[in-house]
This record gives C-alpha cells, sequence and structure tokens, in this order.
C-alpha cells in the first residue's frame, strides 16, 4: 500500500499538481520502511518474513540495485514463465487495453512488480484473489482512457456512439469469459448443497467447543475464525499448543505438497498426549486431555504448604508483595504477580478470556484481580503461569486467600502475604 501511495503521487504529479504529488510521494517512501522495519515487527514480535524476491536479491536495496543494472533480467521475469503473460492477457483484454491509454496505468506499476517479479508462483495465477486490487484499477482506467478518445470526437451522437459501442463489447467480453473463471461456481445448483464431505467437515468442528482455542489447516481455519484465537498449521509455522486440532486430508494442504506432513503432525501430538475424539473420512479432531471443563482449576502451592507458589512477575522474587512497584515496566506503578495453575487454558500471550484470580483478606472480604497473562510453562502437562495485577485496597494486608476461576468453577484457595510499601 505505501508504495501505491507513492505511485499514486507519481500520477499526480503527471496532472501538475505538485503539491498533492510530492506530498503521497513522501509518504508512501516514508511510512514503507516505518511499516516494514517497526510496524509490523511491534505487533508480531519477529521481523517482517515476506520477502519473495530472491531471484533480485535478499533486501530491498540489492533488489533496486539489481534491477537497475540488469533490466533485461527485470523484463524477463515480468513476463517469464508463460503464466504470466497469460494472467496479463486476461487483465487487460477484457477491457480492450484501454488502461494501456490511460494515465492512471502509472498505479499499475508497484501491483504488477509486486506480483510478478515474486519468486511465489501463487501471486501469477489469473484465478486467485490477487486480481481484486487491480480490477477497479482497470475499470477506471479503461473508462478514463474512453472518456479522453471520445473528446476527440466530433458531434454528440458520434461521441455518445463511440462511448457506447467499446463499453457494450467490453459487457459481452467479460460475460463470454465468466464460465472460466472460479466465481461461475456459484451458478451451480450443486454448489448450494452440502455434500457428504461438507457435513462430515462441520460433524468434525461441531465438536470442538466455541470458547475453545484450536490449531486447523488453512482451508479449514477460513471456518473457525470467528472463534476468539485460531492458528493455522502451515510448513513455515507450528502453531502453539491449543486446546484443540483439526485437520483433514479432504481439503486443500496450501503450503504442504501433501498431507503427509500433517499427519506426521497429528502423530507428534499424540505422543504429548493429545487424544483423538473424531475421526470420520478423512477429519480428525484431536483434544489436548488436561483441560477438563466438568473439574475446577487448580493453584499451585508450595510442598506441604498452604502457601501459594507465587513470584513477582517482573524480579521472580518470592512472597512477600507490595502492592505498588517503582520498575518502570509497569506504568502504572502496580505489582504484577504470576500464579502457578493447573486446568486452565493457556491464552499465549493474549488476554484470559475465561479466567478470574480472587483475593480474600482476614475479614473476609473479597477483592478482584485482574488477570493479565496465561502462558503455558515449560514442565509439566498442562502447568500454566497465571499474571495477575494487585489491587490497591490489598496494600499492606498481610496474608490474604487467593484463587482463581475458570470455565465456570473456582479453584483451591493459597495464601499469599501482601506487606505495606516501603518508604
Amino acid at each position: 500500500m505505501p508504495a501505491l501511495v507513492a505511485f499514486f503521487g507519481i500520477y499526480l504529479l503527471l496532472q501538475k499538481r505538485y503539491r498533492d504529488g510530492i506530498i503521497a510521494l513522501a509518504l508512501g517512501a516514508l511510512t514503507f520502511p516505518l511499516i516494514i522495519n517497526v510496524v509490523i515487527p511491534f505487533f508480531s514480535g519477529h521481523p517482517h518474513r515476506y520477502w519473495t524476491y530472491d531471484t533480485f536479491g535478499g533486501t530491498l536495496s540489492s533488489a533496486f540495485k539489481t534491477m537497475i543494472t540488469r533490466p533485461g533480467l527485470t523484463l524477463r521475469v515480468l513476463v517469464t514463465p508463460a503464466v504470466k503473460r497469460r494472467t496479463i492477457w486476461l487483465i487487460f483484454s477484457p477491457f480492450l487495453a484501454l488502461p494501456l491509454l490511460s494515465p492512471l496505468i502509472v498505479l499499475f506499476v508497484p501491483i504488477f512488480a509486486e506480483r510478478f517479479l515474486s519468486d511465489r508462483d501463487i501471486f501469477w495465477d489469473p484465478t486467485f484473489h490477487y486480481n481484486a486490487t487491480i480490477a477497479p484499477l482497470v475499470a477506471m482506467a479503461a473508462a478514463d482512457a474512453l472518456s479522453r478518445l471520445a473528446k476527440l470526437v466530433k458531434g454528440e451522437r458520434a461521441r455518445r456512439a463511440f462511448i457506447l459501442v467499446p463499453c457494450l463489447v467490453i459487457l459481452l467480453i467479460n460475460l463470454y469469459m465468466q464460465p472460466e473463471l472460479p466465481i461461475w461456481r456459484l451458478t451451480a445448483p450443486s454448489y448450494w448443497r452440502l455434500t457428504d464431505e461438507d457435513r462430515d467437515g462441520y460433524a468434525a468442528m461441531s465438536v470442538i467447543p466455541k470458547d475453545a482455542t484450536v490449531s486447523a489447516q488453512v482451508a479449514i481455519a477460513t471456518h473457525l475464525m470467528h472463534r476468539r484465537t485460531c492458528y493455522v498449521i502451515t510448513s513455515i509455522m507450528t502453531p502453539p499448543e491449543n486446546k484443540y486440532i483439526i485437520t483433514s486430508s479432504r481439503v486443500p494442504t496450501n503450503s504442504f505438497s501433501n498431507y503427509q506432513p500433517l499427519e506426521d503432525y497429528l502423530s507428534l501430538q499424540q505422543k504429548k498426549g493429545y487424544v483423538k475424539i473424531f475421526e470420520r473420512n478423512g477429519w480428525v479432531v484431536l483434544k489436548r486431555p488436561d483441560i477438563m471443563t466438568d473439574s475446577p482449576p487448580v493453584l499451585v502451592a508450595l510442598e506441604g504448604s498452604n502457601r501459594a507458589a507465587a513470584l513477582n512477575s517482573i524480579t521472580l522474587k518470592g512472597e512477600p508483595f507490595s502492592v505498588r512497584t517503582k520498575y518502570p515496566l509497569n506504568t502504572d506503578g502496580r505489582t504484577r504477580i504470576t500464579l502457578l495453575v493447573f486446568n486452565v487454558e493457556a491464552e499465549y500471550g493474549q488476554k484470559p478470556h475465561d479466567l478470574e484470580a480472587m483475593a480474600e483478606d482476614s475479614r473476609g472480604r473479597v477483592y478482584r484481580m485482574e488477570a493479565e497473562a496465561a502462558d503455558p510453562v515449560e514442565g509439566p502437562a498442562g502447568l500454566v503461569q497465571v499474571n495477575v495485577k494487585l489491587p490497591d485496597e490489598l496494600e499492606g494486608a498481610g496474608d490474604v486467600w487467593v484463587s482463581v476461576k475458570a470455565h465456570g468453577l473456582v479453584s483451591n484457595k493459597a495464601l499469599i502475604n501482601l506487606q505495606p510499601e516501603r518508604q
């Protein structure tokens, strides 16, 4: 998108709108490295991973250098193999190549470069959704070119005919081409009826609770994205150990060449303790056994004691705890402590959805402690560290009973000690 904004600036410069053009060009040029090097790493936790232009070099600067010094290579990569030429033909021919006569053709440059200079063949195919960003440009550029050409025709009646005839031809060509495109499947009555394979898939997904975390193949994950947490299983990313895993040999394997790697993945998870709860005609659902929704969570206490195995989340020191802290990472000045709990679902860095923490003082007053994170702990299967924020009301409360509540059930209680803030 920043590249498109920059080229929109070039288009405005060609229209002699110099101020707007310079602003757009500068915005595109400045926001591109900002998004790639700052924004994406900030939210994802790792560097940008989608570089697919190794033919020209491993970085953006080296790729630009190669394209400038070797223009023949750039041109050759743009049009080979033949599927690229076919895609380009299918983009422009339905509009009688009119977009090539419009200044808006400038906006095609970044979109075409992004797709056809890439090493990923999926970007070149004409039937995927990557043409969706080009389609509005094609239509607008064709209309713009036709309008410009019509101005050269004298006479209102002749001008109308000059516009109407190409428009009708464009309409007929597009209608003629529809049966070759995937969208034509919408016209088949069978498309709107569930097959036995579809029913098997919906039956498999129905055994997964709506609020459970799940790992799934890409083709299945699209049906699960309304859920709170859903990870995709791909050849380049191993999802965390979610509560449920669902795969199928009857749907596309996407980044995997065949279904065997997914079978291997299922076998590995079963060795770790996952239990197969559904299997039908290639559909498989595994469940992590450590979450029992009919049993309460278990708060870990120190061996031979009724005191909680709790630590300061930052210093990793044990009790006594102070409600207030001067540690710079806690900008609100409040202390976070870590409780160790079994039979709760880890949220992998997200704020817990179905998890509460409570503290009860010596007078029987109950205080809610905000649960901010729940992450798996290396070691015993199913052990989760729950980070909670201590409320101001507990300052100097001495020994208090803490407990957690998950899937509607309350855990056992254990003691922590809260001392007054040190001056």
